[in-house]
Formats: structure tokens, C-alpha cells, sequence
């Protein structure tokens, strides 16, 4: 196998996910459909290769190498069958110093967790339910909340009902309450 490059200095060098590289794979499927084995479409076949092989230094999970392995071989063959000499079209070994850095905070998923009021705004799907409590809110001074455990209970009061209260969104006075 050959060794990811050090450092990948642009995207021209590489398909930034496998996602992108399968875009380039249908949009290069279309163009020999229709130009055929042009020397023009060679040539853009042999750039897919070599980016290609450099994707797999920021590819790391089995499957998505398989899958990114096989479109290069789709091509190489092709290269073959037209007589050219393809360029190497090995998958580059994965580079986890490519991987970007992602904090955690961007992160939705709290797993088991409850939502608190500071992740009011990557919580969502229960505005219908936040409606209701704040709609009842006005007309009561209690809300009980039950259901069973893991629920979400503690999420749509803290993330969703607090949230909104504290922004007035529902009841006007309610941003100034304790």
C-alpha cells in the first residue's frame, strides 16, 4: 500500500469525503456515457484516480474504504481497456493526523443524558409538547410532568419549557422569572 502524503495541502488533492468522491465518480460515469473514451475524458479519469488515491489517507473505516477501493478499480479497468497506464490507484493508508478536530460541543447527541437548558437550541422535535406545558403554564401554577423513565422528561422541561420561558417566547413576563 502506498503511505498517505504528509500533509494535504488543498482539495485539489484529494476528494474531501467518500461522499464527494462518489459525486465525481457518477459525474465522470455521465461524461463517458456521453463523450465516450475521448482523450479528454482519459485524462479526467486518470485526475479522479490520483485523487482518489489520496482520499484514503482521510478515510478510516472499512467499509468506506472498500467502497471508495472499488470505484478506483471501476477505472483503473477502464484505463486498461483503452490501452492506457493508469496511475497507481491504491488507496493512500489512513492519516489520523488529516482527521479533523470536532469538539464535543458540536455534538447534538447527549446520549443518556438530559438536555439542559444550555442545549435549548439542539433540541428539537417537541415544540408541539413545549406549546402545550407553556399553554397550560398559563392558566396553572403547576405543571406535572410524568411518563416513564428515559422518557425525555427532564429535557423538554430544562432544554425545551425553561429555554423558551427564559426567552419570553410563550409568556412575556415569563423571561424575568427565577
Amino acid at each position: 500500500m502506498t503511505s498517505a502524503p504528509a500533509s494535504i495541502p488543498d482539495e485539489s488533492v484529494y476528494f474531501p469525503s467518500l461522499v464527494s468522491l462518489r459525486a465525481a465518480h457518477t459525474e465522470l460515469l455521465k461524461r463517458h456515457r456521453e463523450t465516450g473514451e475521448t482523450p479528454e475524458t482519459v485524462a479526467a479519469v486518470a485526475g479522479f484516480l490520483q485523487r482518489g488515491q489520496a482520499t484514503g489517507a482521510l478515510l478510516d473505516d472499512d467499509d468506506d474504504r472498500r467502497a471508495a477501493q472499488s470505484l478506483l478499480n471501476y477505472w483503473t479497468a477502464l484505463l486498461y481497456r483503452t490501452g492506457q497506464e493508469p496511475p497507481e490507484a491504491t488507496l493512500a493508508d489512513f492519516d489520523p493526523s488529516l482527521a479533523p478536530e470536532l469538539p464535543d460541543s458540536l455534538c447534538p447527541y447527549l446520549g443518556l443524558d438530559a438536555f439542559g437548558e444550555e442545549n435549548g437550541g439542539v433540541f428539537f422535535g417537541r415544540q408541539r409538547l413545549i406549546e402545550s406545558a407553556a399553554n397550560h403554564l398559563k392558566a396553572n401554577r403547576l405543571l406535572a410532568v410524568v411518563g416513564p423513565s428515559g422518557s425525555g422528561k427532564s429535557s423538554l422541561v430544562r432544554a425545551g419549557l425553561l429555554a423558551a420561558l427564559k426567552a419570553g417566547a410563550f409568556i412575556a413576563e415569563s423571561a424575568g422569572w427565577h
